[in-house]
């Protein structure tokens, strides 16, 4: 009987911290919705911005795995950056989370959808023109371009060039 009590008690400690976290916005971070919730392949570059609750300083976006620079605007919205000139190609499901103080959030899905609607053609050239941007910002970096094995973003791992 005294287990149960203790136990009881237990509880009823973990519940008041719980909702202590919560008050006072140091449980882990919560999205609620993404700003834009997708792009088009060939868009102009923009701010993504997430929107939840629990943000803080030190709150960084993963976006589809990678740390990205994260702008902490209040405890409910934190944003980055998107330079779409690294997405190639439609990726429909892109993992986004948002960490802080070793905590992570919930997953949203964000989506790169083929650039126009449905054209062909229009899809290939904004393709093509967001191919030739980013080539153009490799060789103003003076590296050669190593695109990572599986990535659809066009990454490149910067490696000296050869002499």
């Amino acid at each position: 009987m005294d287990q149960i009590t203790i136990e009881a008690r237990f509880e009823t400690i973990e519940l008041r911290v719980g909702a202590l976290e919560a008050e006072q916005g140091i449980g882990p971070p919560t999205l609620t919705a993404l700003v834009p919730p997708s792009a088009a392949i060939g868009d102009p570059n923009f701010t993504f911005r997430v929107l939840g609750t629990n943000f803080r300083p030190g709150a960084v976006i993963v976006f589809a795995g990678h740390d990205e620079p994260t702008t902490l605007v209040s405890p409910n919205e934190v944003t980055t950056n998107v330079d779409m000139d690294f997405w190639l190609g439609p990726d429909p499901a892109i993992a986004i989370r948002v960490r802080v103080d070793g905590l992570v959030s919930n997953e949203l899905l964000f989506a790169f959808t083929a650039a126009g609607s449905g054209s062909t053609t229009a899809a290939l050239e904004a393709r093509i023109a967001a191919l030739e941007r980013f080539e153009a910002r490799i060789a103003a970096l003076d590296v050669e371009p190593h695109l990572l094995k599986g990535a659809n973003r066009g990454e490149a791992k910067d490696v000296p060039k050869k002499k």
